[in-house]
């Protein structure tokens, strides 16, 4: 049976307007375009103002003078507003700038680097291993590891017969790596295509 839900009606509607621009450019494809635009603006208007309200007129209205230093910072940043105060919004940028460069720089780190030392040093146990099958996947993953590290080795000149090895088989391990995040991505994409189809057929047309 059919779904009586204005709600669903309304997701299944834009479901349809959106997937209508695979045809061609038109009103209604740019109809849920600037919906979803128009109502993700209004939720970010309101959630900044419902953090300034929690984070800086609420504690300033109980005596809390820890976020005056903020506050600053922060009407400092509408200095970039006006040609003669625009410097002013280069301080607070710049502690962006720096914080977030320095939590990202410490999360590549930790992820990519010490995690993948560590996976290695672990791959490296599992050769000497029992398991047959672990010991051939760990070797697969330290020599994959050690030759794709070895390509991007510029400073040192190395040549020879076990380099041109080394550098084709990093190569073969990077595109198996490359192809792997594609293949993952466009499954994603796929994941949420037939949630979309799945909500069109059971809960909007009631096929199910």
């Amino acid at each position: 049976m059919m779904s009586t839900d204005p709600g669903v009606w309304i997701a299944a509607a834009l479901t349809i307007f959106v997937w209508s621009f695979l045809f061609k450019e038109n009103i209604f494809s740019r109809f849920a375009e600037f919906t979803f635009v128009g109502m993700m603006t209004g939720h970010l208007i309101v959630m900044g103002v419902s953090n300034i309200r929690s984070y800086a007129s609420v504690p300033l209205s109980r005596g809390d003078l820890t976020v005056i230093v903020p506050v600053i910072f922060a009407l400092m940043l509408y200095g970039a507003v006006s040609r003669r105060y625009y410097w002013l919004s280069r301080w607070p940028t710049a502690l962006l700038m720096g914080t977030a460069t320095a939590l990202a720089v410490r999360g590549f780190l930790t992820a990519y680097i010490v995690s993948q030392s560590v996976g290695n040093i672990n791959a490296a146990r599992a050769v000497v291993g029992p398991d047959i099958m672990a010991a051939l996947n760990s070797g697969i993953i330290i020599v994959f590891s050690i030759c794709t590290f070895s390509y991007f080795l510029f400073t040192i000149g190395l040549k020879g017969a076990a380099t041109v090895a080394s550098r084709r088989i990093a190569r073969l391990a990077m595109m198996v790596a490359f192809g792997a995040v594609i293949g993952n991505t466009v499954l994603a994409y796929m994941t949420m295509v037939l949630n979309r189809v799945i909500f069109l057929f059971i809960e909007w047309l009631g096929l199910a």
